[in-house]
């Protein structure tokens, strides 16, 4: 049994578990039962009061859940197939809370065995973020690295936009179109004073810095070349226009803090601007989109989700030539009135020019007949609905 023990924690899908056990909080008492178990560590904030009883599985570890399935785990060591120790747990969780409903997004792999083992319950998966890997087999493999094809199954999957429909058809399950379900369940009041001029959305991450302070755009991943440089166009477009320039920090973003911190990211766009003026506030970029009167975003996932609120949205991708954009796999066309597959900064300013002069009006338009825009059902409405129905069928 010893042997069997430690045979698990060197294995590296163990101890990856186990590191993540060690960050929740464990909890001894006894499960309840629940119409809808949602399975997204509170990702999207599905709120389903006064629909159903629902349970959330956040930052929490149900230890009896957690030591039948270790048990459980033992039986498979040494066997050509195996399930994982994430797997097993949530088998644990679904027998316990004995759901009519279960909810999860596609980047958690164990929710697509829920049909095998529990055929009965109403699987639903939602996209997780903009698929941009246009390689199917290389898709499967990074949502579900441990499965084969034939076990991406679940009742009902939730697309962002039609276009990621036929990346992801080898999942076997009804697809319906509702758009961002997280950016769908956030509840915004729009400001009528907009503080700045433009807003770039950072995608800054901690592994850029490995080479002490100099930021040269051709020592880093594609991503930050590119924030590198549409940045510092912006910058010295507001300086030579008097605009204000502020930065949606990814250090902001609840889903990011684990990979930066703010003094970092700071620091990162002090450096790259050499020192010239910008803003960041200690709110999210969703919130800080509401005080801005363009947003700028080169590979967020953010920039869809605000375009579909009807906000303001430039889509620059200076590295069009490498293929895997957004707008790539949402239309043919290098530009549009605010899309630009290209690097010329004339270019840049002009569509900047063009989108901070029309009137509401006129972006409503522009924003009716985007090829980039994306379903946007306020407070899951139609997700709701449904599971409604499904628990009092």
């Amino acid at each position: 049994m010893i042997k069997i023990f430690f045979s698990f924690l060197t294995n590296w899908p163990g101890r990856v578990f186990i590191k993540r056990i060690l960050k929740k909080k464990i909890i001894f008492s006894e499960l309840k039962q629940y119409d809808l178990l949602i399975i997204d560590e509170g990702w999207s904030n599905l709120d389903f009061e006064h629909i159903c009883s629902f349970k959330v599985i956040k930052n929490e570890i149900y230890f009896n859940c957690l030591l039948r399935a270790f048990l459980k785990s033992l039986s498979f060591i040494g066997k050509k197939y195996r399930y994982s120790l994430a797997n097993l747990y949530l088998q644990e969780l679904v027998k316990k809370t004995k759901p009519k409903v279960i909810i999860g997004h596609d980047f958690r792999e164990s929710i697509f065995s829920i049909k095998k083992h529990f055929p009965q319950i109403f699987t639903i998966i939602y996209q997780f973020s903009d698929h941009d890997i246009l390689n199917k087999k290389v898709l499967s493999q990074a949502i579900g690295p441990n499965l084969n094809l034939d076990e991406f199954r679940c009742d009902l999957y939730l697309s962002k936009h039609e276009a990621f429909n036929s990346l992801v058809d080898f999942i076997k399950a009804k697809f319906l179109i509702v758009g961002s379900v997280k950016n769908n369940e956030m509840i915004m009041k729009d400001s009528d004073k907009k503080i700045y001029d433009i807003m770039m959305v950072s995608q800054y991450r901690r592994d850029t810095y490995s080479f002490k302070g100099i930021y040269n755009p051709k020592m880093t991943h594609v991503k930050d070349s590119a924030l590198i440089y549409v940045t510092n166009i912006l910058s010295s477009y507001c300086e030579k226009k008097n605009k204000k320039l502020c930065i949606a920090r990814t250090s902001s973003r609840k889903e990011k803090q684990d990979h930066t911190n703010k003094s970092d990211e700071v620091e990162f766009f002090s450096k790259t601007l050499n020192s010239k003026k910008f803003y960041v506030e200690d709110i999210d970029s969703y919130q800080l989109s509401n005080k801005s009167k363009l947003i700028v975003t080169t590979y967020s996932t953010i920039g869809l989700e605000l375009l579909s609120r009807g906000k303001r949205v430039l889509f620059i991708d200076p590295f069009h030539f490498l293929g895997g954009h957004i707008v790539n796999m949402l239309t043919k066309e290098a530009e549009g009135p605010h899309w630009y597959c290209g690097n010329d900064p004339s270019v840049i300013e002009n569509k900047i020019d063009y989108l901070l002069s029309i009137s509401d009006r006129e972006w409503e338009d522009v924003v009716k007949k985007s090829p980039l825009k994306m379903e946007y059902d306020p407070g899951n409405k139609r997700l709701k609905e449904l599971v409604k129905n499904k628990i009092n069928a």
